[in-house]
């Protein structure tokens, strides 16, 4: 019994990994769509000379692309952390558990 419960347990926190995993590369995927097309952006907006409102608007693009960089480290880091920490966090609490229940054992 015991071996099928930890046996399940360790399904569900591979399967969270896996997810983890997933939602990772899907950012760092849209990270980089993000970058190229940001660069795009304004490289045509370099094309269209220097006129005091072009300035602005590649500032706001350039911090707008800056702050949606920074989010999306963040959001990975955040995955990893929950990923490695929160998946394997039921196995452990039964593994304890167990080790509680066989101490109080007569």
């Amino acid at each position: 019994m015991q071996q099928r419960v930890e046996g399940s347990l360790l399904a569900s926190a591979s399967l969270w990994q896996a997810q983890a995993d997933t939602q990772r590369d899907l950012l760092l995927t849209s990270e980089k769509w993000l970058a190229d097309y940001y660069r795009v952006l304004l490289g045509r907006l370099a094309e269209a000379g220097h006129h005091p409102s072009m300035d602005v608007l590649r500032q706001a693009l350039q911090v707008g692309y800056q702050s949606g960089s920074a989010f999306n480290k963040v959001s990975r880091r955040v995955g990893h952390f929950a990923a490695t920490n929160f998946s394997t966090a039921p196995l452990n609490a039964a593994r304890d558990m167990r080790k509680v229940w066989k101490q109080q054992k007569p």
